[in-house]
């Protein structure tokens, strides 16, 4: 049923009413380019305008570049083979059982573009519900991918995806190759020289600016996905209770179908990366800790820690805007990042945590963009969905939205400057070379584009994003220099205002474990005054104990949650002194034992220890002692902090036996007692 008193044009899906130029969709501004032969209009397709701009004098240039690429395609149409077509089909399938596959960064931005057209044709129905929100907006978008998602099981669609993304991945390679050798030398190589060329833009070192190129063409591919939809919809001949049953708003509503992470289980731990520039900086974020000294423009968190030398600056692009700034503008983005400095938090530590932990899971490469999203964070911090109207389970609160876009927005101005660091480039032949120390600058992180609901300024309010860790945070993930730490998922989830200490020490802990994984001294006592400093505390001068009964109740928590597996004080502790004069700071000397749970020692057992092994104490079987110790406790289920008192020694000092040091005869006695009577114990019980 048409809408009365409408045009058909109401009907026309047009992607530049989501996607018009001036009208931000990600960090991605579109400009609609028609094409047109003898006179006739051919097409319109939606392009990026920043990449436009930088490439294209105008829009005839813009034209013809696109009709260079559409020969480059058809070039691309011969090389490519049946084979290779159905090998990537192989591996799309492949992603999609891991829940990793690149149709995903397209059916979003393609539902919401869908959703849009389709409640402006509802709402200019008559008798249509006029009091849609932001929240149903929301639904409809998730029964639209759920659709999507169904559809996407196609073989059709599969194969079509597949050419289409083959054809332009290799387009892409041939337009990079053309401009850095030029099309004469390519046109003379040859058969055997050109697919090797090829080769090296399509997957060698040349591949990363083909990379980036094929973010945008997933967004090309969405405009067409979302017309084949509408058009399989024939909405002009639907009737008003015909398009309400589809959208789930009819009077009996249907409930939304879950988006794909309803059902997936919480991990247990994000793996994230663990240099010293990723933690330093993000303690700058967390603690807030800006200020601008010596004469900076903006904003500034200073590293200083052994050889690495940093700062994080809150300002914009320092090569494509800021020479460029006018003073009054110059003004303006200082003020902006003031207030930006004053705004950052552990919560934006926490959002920059969720996101490197995407890229861990999602990208194969630091250049591979990956889908972050409101809705995916809120889930991992164990936030409970509010209720719909109707009972059911509805989604996540707006303002949580909101608040995840700012904290994406605050990390996006973050950049970090290293004065020196070695950086490791591969040869001509691919093999490792040690270059010379340089500077480095990057983005804390990339965003590509982002989604989401448009509201009634015509503005997207984004949820969803494509985006990448920059240059220096991606080095910690990928290639050589390579270390992550395993960080429990709890630390989303621990409150900012009530429980600081408890997700500040999470992140500090684990920080710690990587790094004495590397020398295998978990055990190694900390000071108090470490602890206190990690956490973020401070000793309450009028009432110390406070203090202390706060740091201990974090521990406590933590061991309650499965954080750590246990702690206790180490040697020389006194409780005897507490409430004495002065005890406050002797406290601070104390030494506290903090255990690792046994899931992230089984984990790093894989990684080797850098420690020279002594000789192993044997028992008279020739078994070692530590062997025999970590079977006792394995068949115990105890910590090694609890054997460690049971025998009546301290639990570095078991720690070092486990791992094969030689104990003092004194200490070896006491173990070898205690093993005995545990042997004895067994076997009166078997008996």
């Amino acid at each position: 049923m048409k809408p009365q008193g409408e045009s058909e044009d109401i009907f026309k899906f047009d992607p530049s009413k989501l996607w018009a130029d001036g009208k931000t969709y990600g960090r991605v501004n579109f400009t609609q380019v028609h094409f047109s032969a003898d006179g006739k209009e051919q097409g319109t397709v939606m392009m990026p305008s920043g990449e436009a701009r930088q490439t294209y004098k105008n829009e005839s240039e813009m034209i013809a570049g696109a009709k260079e690429f559409e020969r480059l395609c058809r070039l691309a149409e011969q090389i490519i083979t049946p084979e290779q077509i159905q090998g990537f089909i192989d591996v799309l399938r492949s992603e999609q059982e891991k829940k990793e596959s690149v149709l995903d960064g397209m059916l979003l931005p393609a539902a919401y573009s869908v959703t849009h057209h389709l409640l402006t044709v509802y709402t200019h129905m008559d008798g249509a519900k006029d009091d849609l929100t932001e929240d149903d907006f929301e639904a409809v978008a998730m029964r639209v991918l759920q659709h999507f998602k169904e559809a996407s099981d196609n073989p059709e669609i599969w194969e079509m995806f597949a050419r289409y993304y083959c054809i332009n991945f290799i387009a892409y390679g041939l337009q990079e190759m053309y401009a850095e050798i030029g099309a004469g030398k390519v046109a003379r190589m040859s058969e055997r020289r050109f697919r090797q060329l090829l080769d090296k833009y399509l997957f060698g070192n040349k591949a990363a600016a083909v990379s980036r190129e094929m973010t945008n063409l997933l967004f090309y591919f969405a405009q067409d996905l979302s017309r084949m939809f509408v058009d399989a919809m024939d909405v002009p001949n639907l009737t008003r209770a015909q398009l309400e049953k589809f959208l789930g708003i009819a009077g009996d509503p249907v409930s939304t179908p879950a988006r794909p992470q309803d059902i997936d289980p919480l991990p247990r731990f994000m793996e994230l990366a663990n240099s010293a520039v990723y933690y330093r900086t993000r303690e700058i974020i967390a603690h807030g800790d800006f200020a601008r000294n010596g004469g900076e423009r903006w904003p500034t968190g200073y590293i200083r820690c052994g050889d690495l030398s940093a700062d994080v600056q809150i300002k914009p692009d320092p090569a494509t805007v800021e020479p460029y700034l006018a003073e009054e503008d110059l003004i303006g983005w200082q003020e902006k990042a003031a207030d930006i400095a004053l705004e950052m938090d552990d919560e934006t530590a926490d959002v920059l945590d969720y996101i490197t932990y995407e890229v861990v899971n999602q990208a194969n490469n630091p250049e591979q963009d990956v889908t972050f999203s409101a809705y995916r964070f809120s889930q991992l911090r164990g936030i409970q969905k509010q209720k719909a109207g109707d009972g059911h389970r509805g989604g996540y609160k707006t303002e949580y939205r909101r608040d995840f876009a700012r904290e994406v927005e605050k990390l996006g101005t973050t950049w970090i400057r290293v004065a020196e660091m070695e950086v490791i480039e591969p040869d001509e032949k691919g093999k490792r070379r040690r270059s010379k120390k340089r500077g480095l600058e990057s983005r804390a992180i990339v965003v590509s584009a982002r989604a989401g609901q448009m509201n009634l300024g015509g503005r997207i309010e984004p949820d969803s994003y494509r985006g990448r860790l920059g240059p220096l945070f991606a080095a910690s993930v990928f290639g050589v220099w390579r270390q992550t730490a395993l960080v429990s998922i709890k630390a989303l989830g621990y409150d900012p205002y009530r429980q600081l200490p408890e997700k500040r020490l999470t992140r500090y802990l684990s920080w710690q474990w990587r790094i004495r994984q590397g020398f295998g001294n978990y055990l190694q006592p900390y000071e108090v005054s470490t602890l206190l400093e990690a956490a973020g505390m401070s000793v309450d001068r009028a009432h110390p104990e406070r203090t202390k009964n706060r740091l201990e109740k974090a521990l406590e928590t933590l061991t309650t949650d499965g954080i750590v597996s246990g702690w206790q004080y180490g040697e020389g502790w006194n409780e005897d002194i507490v409430g004495k004069r002065g005890w406050a700071a002797q406290w601070k000397d104390w030494r506290i034992v903090v255990e690792p749970p046994q899931e992230i020692l089984d984990r790093y057992k894989t990684i080797p220890v850098m420690e020279q092994k002594t000789p192993k104490a044997l028992s008279a079987s020739g078994e070692t002692i530590g062997a025999r110790l970590q079977a006792a406790l394995t068949d115990l289920g105890h910590t090694q902090l609890q054997a460690a008192e049971d025998i009546g020694i301290n639990q570095a000092t078991l720690s070092r036996v486990i791992r094969g040091k030689n104990p003092a005869p004194a200490i070896l006695k006491k173990i070898v007692t205690w093993l005995d009577n545990l042997h004895s114990q067994k076997s009166d019980n078997q008996a």
